[in-house]
């Protein structure tokens, strides 16, 4: 039953995602080069926090004609698949760039938070933290696109889980926003 409700949740969150992003357009973007580039800031934001072995990167263009979306674990095709795919998706196509892995040797779930802020020199927009789970979205300048208008604009967010089976916490980095299940 628990792994059920797990996937359920987890399959809400996404599609809840999608309903939301499909209204929100881009407060800033720089298109595919930038989210090229939002690959390496991902990766530099993610080490300390992120273990370096086993990350699932998830790449997803939201453009006029729907979703796309690539999935390896190697951060240099992530950025390649990028500036393959850009000639086809369209100028005004929203870039979403994920990393997912579990907690890194020596890191304590607690420095998720303060690592992430300080790495990309992030500002907190927004935090959710009920049991084991725990979600941050902040603004951090550095990336190349946001969702979302004002003060409530957000370029990265930063969620943890804990898989309660294995007793390991899985981490997800995400520009703009996470696009994957935590």
């Amino acid at each position: 039953m628990y792994r059920k409700f797990g996937w359920a949740t987890g399959g809400l969150l996404l599609v809840a995602c999608v309903v939301a992003l499909a209204g929100w357009a881009p407060a800033k973007s720089d298109g595919a080069s930038a989210a090229a580039l939002d690959v390496e800031r991902l990766a530099a934001s993610a080490d300390g926090v992120v273990a370096p072995e086993g990350r699932l990167w998830v790449v997803t263009a939201r453009t006029s004609d729907g979703l796309l979306r690539w999935s390896g674990e190697d951060a240099a095709e992530a950025a390649r698949w990028i500036e393959e795919t850009a000639s086809s998706a369209g100028d005004s196509t929203l870039w979403f760039v994920n990393v997912q892995g579990t907690l890194a040797t020596g890191a304590a779930i607690a420095d998720v938070r303060p690592r992430i802020e300080a790495a990309a020199g992030a500002s907190l927009v927004e935090a959710y933290e009920e049991g084991n789970t725990f979600s941050y979205a902040y603004d951090a300048p550095a990336f190349g696109s946001s969702v979302g208008e004002g003060d409530g604009a957000i370029s990265l967010q930063a969620a943890a889980h804990l898989d309660t089976e294995s007793g390991a916490w899985r981490v997800t980095l995400g520009t703009p926003v996470v696009m994957m299940e935590y």
